[in-house]
């Protein structure tokens, strides 16, 4: 019965998988996110279900399984340094490869191209409102530095208005001429 409806639909045994060797780069093209594994056997160009991410042997260098490990290393550590999250959306990982001079299957550039971009605002909006309280913090430390510079500016503010007021008081009280009021001034 299950080969009669494979049949009917077109599909072979594997659920509609490319052969051997072959990646459903449709299928991985509307996928809206991407494990760091995913994307690092998907930029060389290998389907991500038939890579063995476990696998802790050691690789020669060259071979697609060393190719692999430090592909992935580079991912994680950018997800590390949140240049990127796990999961991530594929355009985004696409830019990334290509702003790190990765190359990546023209195949899946190709598919990733054709996929309507639905964006995230809750993502979006999550950015944002993390930019807002940076700049939040920034102009409140920028505040406290100002009132701080103000304060001391005041403390020569209230200095000269003291002086005002004492100046006239000792005129009246005292015989100063102008001549030695102005000096007191200067003082």
């Amino acid at each position: 019965m299950q080969e009669a409806i494979e049949d009917s639909i077109g599909q072979n045994s594997d659920g509609g998988q490319p052969s051997d060797g072959e990646v459903d780069y449709d299928y991985w093209g509307r996928m809206p996110g991407w494990t760091m594994s995913e994307a690092a056997a998907l930029f060389l160009g290998h389907d991500p279900d038939r890579m063995d991410s476990t696998e802790n042997r050691q690789h020669e260098p060259g071979s697609l399984g060393w190719k692999y490990k430090r592909l992935h290393r580079m991912l994680e550590r950018a997800c590390e340094m949140e240049k990127l999250s796990d999961p991530e959306v594929p355009r985004v990982l696409l830019e990334w490869a290509e702003n790190n001079k990765i190359d990546t299957p023209p195949m899946l550039v190709e598919k990733m191209r054709a996929v309507v971009d639905v964006r995230n605002w809750r993502r979006r909006y999550s950015a944002m409102k993390k930019e807002r309280d940076e700049l939040r913090a920034e102009r409140d430390a920028l505040a406290e530095e100002l009132k701080r510079v103000k304060d001391e500016e005041l403390d020569t503010r209230e200095r000269a208005t003291l002086l005002k007021m004492i100046l006239p008081w000792l005129k009246r009280s005292s015989s100063l001429t102008p001549p030695q009021a102005a000096a007191m001034q200067f003082r």
